[in-house]
């Protein structure tokens, strides 16, 4: 059985792909609020909420893998 070794490369992969998927699933979410929000015509607070947090997840786990891979060498 062999290890996997995390060497910085191995993170920032795992870090871009963290980033992907909270981009894709805030947009989702958004679409599906924005699909609400037309049917019943009040705003609702937890997809805004839910959006806004994945998507500054995402931008820190995209500024994390940035740092790994310009420094983490």
């Amino acid at each position: 059985m062999t290890a996997i070794s995390a060497t910085p490369v191995n993170w920032a992969i795992i870090l871009g792909c963290a980033t992907l998927l909270c981009w894709m699933f805030a947009g989702f979410s958004a679409v599906l609020a924005t699909r609400g929000e037309i049917r019943n015509a009040e705003p609702g607070r937890f997809s805004d909420y839910l959006t806004t947090g994945l998507a500054v997840t995402g931008f820190l786990a995209l500024t994390a893998m940035g740092l790994l891979l310009g420094f983490g060498s």
